[in-house]
């Protein structure tokens, strides 16, 4: 897969980028949400079959990252990485899956060792620790530039095994333990911000920035950005979530805050599930995902 050819820190963090995708969230959420809430009871399923969903792995991942836990693996991080491989719900279903893109992911696991494992996982959840040891909700949701949600940090190599713990999976880590301060950047939160703004490609040649291209003589297929910057996608998230929430409280559906991003992801997966065929095309794998 080939990156953007117009990397995202060139202009993507600035304001006038920023409006622009926004104003395009804007104008094709109603439809959306729409779809996602014909009735307030559709939606609440939705989103109690989503916390659900959270609550059945939250345990696992409160047990694993425990942070007295992850100091006893400091004498034999090939444990740890084991441990991970088995009890890590997020990378198990990585490395069980036949989906034919994630080869590449069970190589670099492979591959990599367990104290770089150990020592990124580590990281990752004394942020998060930290993170939420000042973390106001009102605070949080008033935020309105990237800058003001500090987490620009985690671009940094502290918190990246290549190939490995990307962007998506320390996401997902640090959502299945704070999911009140953290969004999930997930494949269908990244394929839903290229739906929401309608496939602009906002000058990018590639496309979009939130697909990755892969051009070939026979054809082209397409990935989520697997390498978008964790604290923009934060940035449009919060926004998001703020939509839904307001949208949620004209029908009455009232949000808990604990988990606020549970239930964007609840959003995210039902505009993902609406364009499923075109994803499956775009990501060559056919009209019902199977390789092929």
């Amino acid at each position: 897969m080939q990156k953007p050819d117009i990397e995202l820190g060139d202009r993507g963090y600035t304001p006038e980028h920023i409006r622009l995708v926004l104003s395009e969230i804007n104008a094709h959420f109603p439809d959306y949400f729409r779809s996602f809430c014909p009735s307030a009871k559709d939606a609440k399923q939705a989103f109690e079959a989503t916390i659900d969903n959270w609550e059945r792995d939250h345990p696992a991942y409160v047990e694993l990252f425990d942070s007295e836990t992850l100091d006893e693996y400091e004498d034999d991080p090939n444990a740890f990485k084991s441990d991970l491989r088995t009890r890590c719900p997020i990378i198990r279903r990585c490395l069980n899956s036949p989906a034919k893109e994630m080869k590449k992911y069970k190589i670099s696991f492979n591959s990599s060792t367990g104290r770089e494992l150990l020592d990124v996982t580590s990281n990752l959840v004394a942020f998060g620790n930290e993170y939420v040891s000042h973390f106001n909700n009102k605070k949080h949701e008033a935020v309105t530039a990237v800058k003001a949600l500090q987490l620009g940090d985690l671009l940094s190599e502290d918190y990246i095994v290549y190939g490995v713990i990307g962007g998506g999976i320390k996401s997902h880590f640090l959502y299945s333990l704070h999911p009140q301060a953290f969004s999930n950047r997930s494949q269908n939160a990244i394929w839903t911000l290229y739906f929401l703004t309608e496939k602009k490609d906002f000058g990018f040649s590639d496309g979009s920035e939130f697909l990755m291209v892969d051009a070939n003589e026979e054809r082209s297929t397409a990935q989520q950005n697997y390498h978008y910057p964790y604290d923009l996608f934060a940035c449009y998230a919060l926004c998001l979530h703020k939509m839904l929430k307001e949208a949620c409280n004209k029908k009455s559906i009232a949000l808990d805050n604990n988990k606020r991003y549970c239930y964007l992801d609840a959003f995210v997966d039902h505009i993902a599930a609406r364009h499923q065929s075109e994803i499956n095309c775009l990501k060559g794998t056919g009209e019902y995902g199977f390789d092929g």
